[in-house]
């Protein structure tokens, strides 16, 4: 007689951790061990001390062995899986396996100490075997358990037996197989017949049954032979279907695939007939007349035990499963209660006056006092969001009911409305609004809000007048406590009633618009409790319950993820478009609907009401004035290595051997729409943000989350081919912006290496080359001190950056600074950096130690140019009165956004504003502070209208004629007056002799054949009109030669010629590393010019052709002539032989 199930055949209590477990397959058939765990009882307990699931299958006749890690190498070599808890028991514990939850065999007694060993003394530092007749295992842990019963004691490490089982088998023949037919769908309303009819099984016996060669068949033709093992262990069920596929079979986890039978839906047999053509069951259902006949439900046996051949012995299914239908495929079958007589009931008597109070709990405090009661109630139906087609204002599942005006109580603690469920049968009632409906079901809560369910609907009438709608004023009175433990407005007293706003309320949060159809509105925009307030724990839980009072969300009525149709209050068609001017901060006022609660929210659902364009969409930034402008500008994961979808290596960014996921644009959107092409996002993308930045118009321009990758074709990204032939993103976004610009007057400050940081984003500049000079190297700011200054064994800060400019009309340098600290949302790990919920967010210490270390670094002069103004552009991610932000001030920055507006913000989260975004000046540069604005372009609108195209985004929403939502930051801009260092030394329309001085001066020639002298300073010096003889002198001078034919001399120092037009210039840059700039514009500008370059090389000279494209290259002895596309201009080079001699700014164009 084979094995009933798995036993334990060997135990191993040895010296040191020689410890192990056999356990041996005797039933006749493969078994599945995952569904197998082990158990260890210590020391006398009567609850799992340690567990551990058995891994892969064992065939007929085989052992499994469970070892300890430290057990010898001989033991190590039998085992067949390693457990360090489960296998480090002593000679006094108890071990039982168990197959599922049941109990398939013993070793010891649970809940017993015996001392040191069990009875007979025999298992304390031994080995023992057990008996080659034992079939069956202890299936009662609970037993007296002596070792001298079964098992056969060898001496302690003795493993002579380990790996093999010696079995003979029980006595007597094996038990006749006991296979009951339990359950049957065969008319699942979920999906079709052909994929979703099942029937199950159930193993009344004792031992294991293998239908491997069994039929499956009816009276007619249909019949199926079952191939492969189908092992039926003892007690356990198994179900047969027609589709494994639970994505398509309704949700049912089928253990073999017949395919071919079909389950009539009118009378049908099942019969099972095992390999040796003993027929061992049969059910023939009549299609009504007796048995049930369920649409969307099993027909299921009331106990394994009856019989199944009696129709009275079946009920339908009252349990969902899956996608809908009702069952219990695998499990035993709920036996269905007896008939409850329903209770008649008003609305609010199911509601019940529960919940109201300030602080309630949902799911504990607002329970109804009829939970679980049948009942019956007569009411209106106010909303109809039934499945599929029947709901006309969603889908929900159901509708919702309120008592008629007459039939309402008195009480304003207890609603007069209800949600029914009446789920997705094709069965169901269809109802309208305005149907009197009486509906008897099971009064219950489905994640806070009451519902009744199992219900039988019918209509009375229809076309009636709807019940009052109450009127609900914000901020209430109390708030209720979440599921998560959040608060939420208690709107308790209203669940499922008709409610109106008749206040003007504020759009406040709009993050979840187009991924599940909501937004948030309340009676003020509220701002971030640290933005006014230093953080601390009461402040914030009493800030959070006023939120939480004042707060509503409005609702579009759909169960789906990414509708089609954005359903918002905007004032024409209730549906978001690229025209419509809907955005955060605009007002909505008398909205009528159906209140619900879902998701942890009361919500009103589809509601109507009146628009106001409050908060209109500035087109362009508040003019500030100044002579200097800079910007600090989130451009929301900006790259050119395109991300794929699903991830791939071959896209990793960031510094080597990172694997990085890019994290902007991706090549191939989850679940675009048709059409959608490999570079749309980054395309829409690149459009928007090129387009805003050249709109602001300043001259320089801090970038946060821009693709860390500053060189093109570096070791980023993993695959080239990922970045296509946009190269490396500071530079594609650079062309964009002089494309627009339509000019070279864009550039990007090289930081000196590829990578700055450690992340996948980095901190960048852009600016203006007509407006500002880069002085000096960029310095990074990457110590261990500020990227990870808490010791947390990871960056958690990305890289700051300062480069030191200096401003060509003023002359005056400044250095600016980028940077971008750890965010709120997750704990670096650090001490301090917990959320403690007293406002600061997570990470709070990490970003104040970075801060502190900024401050250092920047008082250091870290660029090494002396210059004394500072600007800290940045997101630091902490709001005003948190730490980061003091840290910075107390180190005598002026916060010059607050400075300018104490009421901005440049970012909204969870609906409510602050600042994130900043920029600081310290005392020097404060004092030619003008103004700041933050342009509100970002943080105010719905991230539904930016470039992303992903889970079936609309295309057509983006609208690429607006700069808005390019980010989910506002960019913060700050202008400045400077004063000018230069002396200004002016000449007259005619013919003049200007002398400069030791100091900086400007010298501006004007009109006339003038002759200038820089002498000492670094002047800047304008021939202007007119053929003019320019000497620099002895400073570090930028000379334009101006218009005409022009002699210029640098002199000594390191200057900078640029050539202005003229058929026969010539410049000598004398002594010094001169840079010679000309510039694609000149090149055609309708004129033929000629310079002559008359000492290249006297110093570490360079030619910057500005986007020149050189046409033809004539060399000869001491000279290199170059001819450039465009009017035919050119440019003699004497002082060398060969194009290679020459040093280009950045790589030649050749044609």
């Amino acid at each position: 007689m084979p094995a009933t199930d798995l036993i334990i055949s060997e135990y191993i209590e040895g010296s040191g951790l020689n410890k192990a477990i056999e356990i041996f397959n005797g039933t006749g058939a493969t078994i599945d061990l995952s569904l197998y765990t082990l158990e260890l009882y210590s020391n006398g307990s009567s609850s799992v001390s340690q567990s551990v699931q058995l891994e892969g299958t064992l065939a007929d006749g085989e052992v499994h062995v469970l070892a300890h890690s430290g057990a010898s190498a001989e033991i190590l070599a039998q085992a067949d899986q390693i457990s360090g808890s489960v296998i480090n028991f002593n000679g006094d514990d108890a071990v039982v396996l168990r197959r599922g939850t049941t109990v398939i065999d013993a070793f010891g007694q649970v809940g017993v100490d015996p001392g040191s060993e069990w009875p007979d003394g025999n298992s304390a530092n031994q080995t023992l075997i057990r008996s080659e007749i034992v079939a069956s295992g202890d299936s009662d842990p609970s037993d007296p358990f002596d070792t001298s019963a079964e098992w056969i004691v060898l001496p302690q490490d003795d493993i002579s037996d380990l790996g093999r089982h010696t079995f003979t088998g029980g006595s007597g023949p094996a038990p006749e197989p006991q296979i009951v037919i339990t359950e049957i769908l065969q008319n699942p309303s979920a999906v079709s017949d052909d994929n979703g009819e099942w029937f199950e099984i159930h193993n009344a016996g004792s031992a294991s049954v293998n239908l491997s060669g069994w039929t499956i068949s009816d009276n007619g033709s249909d019949s199926h032979v079952i191939a492969g093992d189908l092992v039926v262990a003892p007690g356990a069920y198994a179900v047969l279907g027609r589709n494994g596929d639970t994505a398509t079979n309704g949700g049912v986890a089928v253990d073999y695939v017949y395919g071919s039978i079909a389950l009539a839906n009118s009378d049908d047999e099942i019969v099972l007939t095992d390999a040796e053509g003993i027929e061992r069951d049969r059910v023939e259902y009549d299609g009504g007349p007796a048995f049930p006949d369920p649409a969307g439900a099993s027909m299921a046996l009331d106990d394994p035990a009856l019989d199944n051949s009696d129709a009275a012995n079946w009920s339908v299914s009252t349990a969902m499963f899956g996608d809908g239908d009702k069952g219990t495929p695998g499990a035993a079958n709920v036996t269905p209660p007896p008939p409850v007589e329903p209770v008649l009931a008003m609305i609010h008597e199911v509601q019940g006056d529960v919940g109201t109070g300030d602080g309630a709990v949902t799911g504990i405090d607002d329970v109804s006092p009829l939970f679980g009661e049948r009942v019956t109630v007569t009411a209106i139906v106010t909303a109809d969001f039934q499945h599929g087609l029947l709901g006309s204002m969603g889908d929900f599942d159901g509708f919702y009911l309120q008592e008629e005006d007459s039939d309402a109580d008195d009480s304003v603690a207890t609603s007069e409305g209800i949600f029914v469920y009446d789920g997705t049968s094709t069965s169901r009632v269809d109802v309208a609004v305005g149907d009197q409906v009486r509906v008897t079901g099971t009064v219950g809560e489905n994640f806070g809000q009451t519902q009744i369910s199992d219900v039988v609907v019918e209509v009375l009438s229809s076309g009636n007048a709807l019940p009052t709608s109450v009127a609900v004023e914000f901020p209430v009175a109390n708030v209720m406590i979440d599921d998560g433990g959040n608060y939420v407005a208690n709107l308790e007293a209203y669940e499922g009633m008709l409610i109106d706003v008749p206040q003007s309320m504020v759009v406040t949060e709009l993050f979840d618009l187009d991924r599940y159809g909501n937004y948030v509105v309340a009676d003020q925009r509220y701002e971030q409790f640290t933005q006014n307030n230093a953080p601390s724990v009461e402040g914030y839980d009493a800030h959070l319950r006023d939120v939480a009072r004042g707060s509503l969300w409005i609702d579009d009525g759909q169960s789906v993820q990414n509708p089609e149709t954005l359903r918002v209050v905007d004032g024409n068609d209730y549906a978001l478009s690229s025209d419509d001017t809907f955005r955060m901060g605009d007002t909505q006022t008398a909205l009528t609907g159906v209140l619900g609660y879902q998701f942890d929210e009361f919500r009103i659902q589809v509601p109507t009401g009146e628009y106001g364009d409050a908060n209109p969409r500035p087109e362009t930034p508040e003019e500030l004035g100044g002579n200097f402008r800079a910007a600090s500008i989130n451009v929301l994961n900006f790259f050119t290595t395109l991300d794929v979808f699903p991830d791939t290596p071959d896209d990793d960014v960031g510094p080597d051997g990172q694997q990085q996921e890019p994290r902007g644009a991706d090549t191939n959107p989850q679940n675009a729409v048709e059409g959608v092409g490999p570079t749309d996002e980054y395309d829409r993308q690149l459009a928007k943000l090129a387009s805003a930045i050249h709109e602001m118009d300043v001259d320089v321009m801090g970038l946060l989350e821009i693709e860390n990758d500053f060189l093109d074709g570096g070791v980023a990204p993993g695959d080239q081919s990922a970045q296509g032939d946009r190269g490396i993103a500071a530079a594609a976004l650079v062309e964009a912006l002089n494309d627009l610009a339509g000019a070279e007057v864009y550039a990007f400050a090289d930081p000196g290496q590829e990578f700055v940081g450690t992340d996948a984003i980095a901190t960048a500049l852009l600016f203006r080359t007509d407006r500002v000079v880069p002085v000096g190297d960029m310095a990074i700011l990457d110590s261990a001190a500020f990227l990870d200054p808490l010791n947390t064994g990871q960056d958690r800060n990305r890289a700051a950056i300062t480069q030191t400019f200096e401003d060509i009309e003023t002359g005056q340098m400044l250095n600016v600074s980028v940077n971008h600290l750890k965010s709120k949302g997750s704990d670096a790990g650090g001490e301090g950096d917990a959320d403690i919920s007293d406002g600061a967010g997570a990470s709070n210490a990490t970003r104040t130690a970075a801060a502190e270390a900024l401050t250092e670094w920047l008082a250091s002069d870290p660029t090494g140019q002396g210059a004394e103004r500072t600007l800290v552009l940045g997101d630091f991610n902490a709001y005003a009165r948190e730490q980061p932000i003091e840290v910075i001030e107390d180190a005598g920055y002026a916060n010059l956004g607050l400075l300018d507006d104490p009421d901005a913000y440049s970012y909204v989260f969870d609906g409510q504003t602050g600042t994130l975004d900043y920029a600081f000046a310290n005392d020097a540069l404060a004092d030619d502070f003008v103004g700041a604005t933050e342009w509100h372009i970002n943080a105010d609108e719905a991230d539904a209208l930016d470039y992303n195209l992903e889970f079936g985004r609309d295309p057509d929403l983006y609208d690429g004629g607006s700069s808005s939502r390019y980010s989910d930051h506002d960019p913060i801009l700050v202008a400045f007056d400077l004063e000018s260092v230069f002396n200004m030394i002016a000449g007259t329309g005619g013919r003049d002799r200007l002398y400069g001085t030791g100091d900086r001066d400007r010298i501006e020639g004007r009109g006339g054949n003038d002759i200038i002298l820089g002498l000492g300073g670094a002047d800047r010096i304008g021939g202007g009109r007119g053929n003019d003889d320019i000497f620099g002198g002895s400073g570090n001078d930028v000379i334009a030669d101006g218009i005409g034919n022009d002699l210029v001399f640098g002199g000594f120092g390191d200057d900078t010629i640029v050539a202005s037009g003229g058929r026969n210039d010539k410049v000598s840059g004398g002594f010094g590393d001169d840079t010679f700039v000309f510039s694609a514009a000149l090149a055609e500008d309708g004129q033929k010019d000629r310079l002559t370059i008359l000492d290249y090389g006297l110093g570490d000279d360079v030619i910057d052709l500005g986007g020149a494209e050189i046409g033809r290259v004539r060399e000869s002895r001491l000279k290199v002539e170059l001819t450039l596309e465009g009017d035919g201009d050119r440019i003699v080079v004497w002082g060398v032989d060969d194009l290679s001699d020459i040093t280009f700014a950045g790589d030649p164009l050749l044609v």
